[in-house]
């Protein structure tokens, strides 16, 4: 299970002049908007405009990395349980202060615990509806998610992973709509499936014809030669950019060979014979560097470049 969620800093409905006090006070905990208001200053009253200035641009894109932390935890929960309702005053993103960055960009670490709410089953505004168990966290802690923000001056790209998940089966890439990856005016729906397919492909050293995505309920999902295979899916545009994210199983894939004809097929049963693609335990995250639009690879948690 995997969540990601990508947001256009520069995009209208994202710039300070569009925020809403009461939209912050449904959507964000005390807590979170404590911390956001301690980024723009003692008073709260700093100001983004676009420019590079810590105060403003780090505010800025921390505000968004908590919505977009939500956002990638309600997809990684639907896919555990599709019956789980987004309520995002109950989600609380916690964010370590953001490692030394490159030109790039910087990447900051976290949790997102879900707070005690409405009793499995019973749905309201502001509760959730799962008829399935919340991911746990370490023994004694309550549920947890931990995450990744990638944030730039331009965007902020979160990843959401189950509480002790391995980040080393992590691929996942951010490119701009006007990039030469797509063609004029392509929709952003159908942008971020042609990036996702491209990675995926690469990711599993296939053909990228015989890779597609298909859907269950609202879930994407990932197909070799028309079967669905047990990777998780999440994609995510906004603005302009879009962005995916792939996880392998937890005890990795191997590509096996079955049937007279030799077809391949994804499995993540580890007593499958076959010619298997292993993985390393060398780095935490696959991530896409860009200015934006590198392609999507395997790396460590500090965003590489070229």
């Amino acid at each position: 299970m995997l969540g990601n969620d990508v947001v256009d800093l520069l995009d209208v409905d994202a710039r300070p002049e569009t925020f809403h006090r009461r939209f912050d006070a449904r959507v964000f905990t005390p807590g979170e908007r404590e911390r956001i208001a301690a980024a723009a200053g003692a008073d709260g009253s700093a100001t983004f405009d676009g420019s590079d200035r810590p105060d403003t641009a780090a505010a800025h894109a921390l505000r968004w990395a908590h919505w977009a932390a939500k956002e990638a935890a309600y997809k990684l929960l639907r896919q555990r349980d599709p019956a789980f309702v987004f309520s995002p005053i109950r989600l609380e993103a916690r964010f370590d202060a953001p490692a030394l960055g490159g030109p790039l960009g910087s990447t900051r670490h976290g949790r997102l615990m879900i707070l005690p709410g409405p009793v499995p089953g019973e749905a309201s505004a502001r509760g959730v509806a799962s008829s399935a168990p919340i991911p746990d966290g370490p023994a004694g802690h309550p549920p947890a998610i931990e995450l990744a923000s990638f944030e730039t001056c331009d965007f902020v790209h979160v990843l959401a992973l189950p509480a002790g998940a391995r980040w080393q089966g992590v691929v996942t890439a951010i490119e701009p709509l006007a990039g030469p990856l797509f063609a004029a005016g392509e929709s952003p729906s159908s942008a971020v499936r042609r990036l996702a397919l491209g990675g995926i492909a690469e990711a599993l050293g296939v053909e990228r014809a015989r890779i597609a995505i298909g859907r269950q309920g609202r879930i994407p999902t990932v197909e070799l030669d028309g079967e669905r295979t047990p990777i998780a899916l999440s994609l995510s545009h906004h603005g302009r950019y879009v962005a995916f994210a792939m996880a392998q199983p937890e005890r990795g894939l191997r590509l096996v060979r079955r049937g007279p004809h030799g077809r391949t097929t994804v499995s993540d049963d580890p007593a499958q014979d076959g010619d298997g693609r292993s993985e390393t335990d060398d780095g935490h995250v696959a991530q896409a560097a860009g200015a934006v639009g590198c392609p999507a690879r395997r790396a460590n948690t500090e965003r590489k470049t070229g």
